[in-house]
This record gives structure tokens, C-alpha cells and sequence, in this order.
């Protein structure tokens, strides 16, 4: 298992992205990514697990956000996402148009606990 601590979290929704390469992801004219205010410093983790099909890769994104009774993602929750991370040292993006991040959201009123999985074939290297 993979973890990771990251900067800042940011989110598109699949619907808004017009293409992904090799240097990022392109969002669609007016689209714009969408920062996540969290209260503590959101955590990446990946694994790779072994199934009937093959091996998974599955990456998930913690985030911890103060409550607010009519956040965007509250009112999407059952969307499928597009995260931007940054840490000290790079960016990178979890989630693909054909295998996008998907959401749970809890509250407790007091915070949000956001958690973004995004599971996807897993490429190993030939031993």
C-alpha cells in the first residue's frame, strides 16, 4: 500500500473533461476545477489487489471539509469525479473518463468526510 499526503485536492466532474494526456487533464471551455477546503491535510492511498479478473489498482482520496448544508458535492454525490492533487513535489490526477472517481460522503454536522475511490486494470510489470 501506497499513502501519501497531499497539499490540496481539486475536482472536476467527468462531464467537464475534454481529454486527457500525457501532460494533465483538459477541461472543457468554462469548465474549471473546483478546490476542496479541507480542515486537515487529505490523504492518498493506493493498493493493488488481486481479483478473479486479474489485479486492480485502486486509489482512494480522504478529505476531511467543514459541513455546510448545500455544498456542491453534496447535491452530486452520485457523480463521477476527476481529482487534481498536489503535494511538495508534483501533481497529479486520480480518475479517468472510463474509470472516474467515485464518492462517499459522510456527516457528522460538525465536518464532511469525503472519500474519492477510483479502481482501474492494474498493469504489472513481467517478472
Amino acid at each position: 500500500m501506497n499513502k501519501m499526503i497531499c497539499n490540496s485536492v481539486d475536482f472536476a466532474f467527468r462531464s467537464e473533461v475534454e481529454k486527457v494526456t500525457s501532460g494533465g487533464v483538459i477541461l472543457l471551455p468554462g469548465a474549471e476545477w473546483q478546490r476542496l477546503e479541507a480542515t486537515e491535510k487529505p490523504v492518498y492511498t493506493s493498493d493493488i489487489k488481486r481479483e478473479d479478473a486479474g489485479y486492480l489498482l485502486e486509489e482512494t482520496v480522504s478529505v476531511q471539509t467543514r459541513y455546510n448544508r448545500a455544498p456542491v458535492l453534496r447535491s452530486h454525490v452520485a457523480f463521477y469525479y476527476i481529482l487534481r492533487l498536489r503535494t511538495d513535489t508534483e501533481t497529479f490526477f486520480v480518475g479517468t473518463p472510463t474509470y472516474p472517481a467515485l464518492l462517499e460522503m459522510t456527516s457528522d454536522r460538525v465536518f464532511d468526510n469525503l472519500s474519492f475511490k477510483a479502481t482501474f486494470p492494474a498493469i504489472l510489470p513481467d517478472i
